[in-house]
């Protein structure tokens, strides 16, 4: 059994160990608070400068997109500059005119009497005037 010295060697060394502890702690309290600001600093100024490039970024894209379109739009220009230019877009609308007059004109014909058959006459047409009555004959019936 320890007698009350020993006993008192060793509660005192515990106590020192306590005290110890605690200077220890409230020492590294300081430092644990300034270690704790400077990360919440840390993540305030990363956080900032990600907004700040994804600004960047989205401002980059939306520049990048606008002359995309912008190009677009120019290239069409100078495409339906270039088609009045060389006469495409009249002769365009000229036939389209002439396909609708066309169009009228058969239609006409069918409400008035039936159309007679080239390949059906028995005359020896060339293929040619074959080959166009066909192709009248797909148009006339997607009408």
């Amino acid at each position: 059994m320890p007698d009350g010295q020993e006993v008192k060697e060793v509660f005192d060394t515990v106590t020192g160990w306590v005290a110890e502890a605690e200077d220890i702690d409230e020492r590294a309290e300081d430092a644990a608070i300034r270690r704790e600001r400077a990360l919440e600093d840390a993540f305030i100024d990363r956080e900032e400068e990600v907004i700040e490039i994804l600004e960047d970024a989205q401002q980059d894209h939306q520049e990048k997109e606008d002359r995309f379109w912008s190009d677009v739009e120019n290239a069409q220009h100078d495409f339906e500059v270039r088609m009045d230019n060389e006469g495409i877009t009249n002769r365009t609308r000229e036939l389209g005119h002439d396909i609708e007059d066309q169009l009228d004109s058969w239609g006409n014909m069918k409400r008035v009497r039936g159309v007679t058959s080239l390949a059906r006459t028995g005359d020896n047409t060339n293929e040619a005037l074959r080959a166009l009555e066909s192709e009248i004959d797909s148009v006339l019936a997607t009408l």
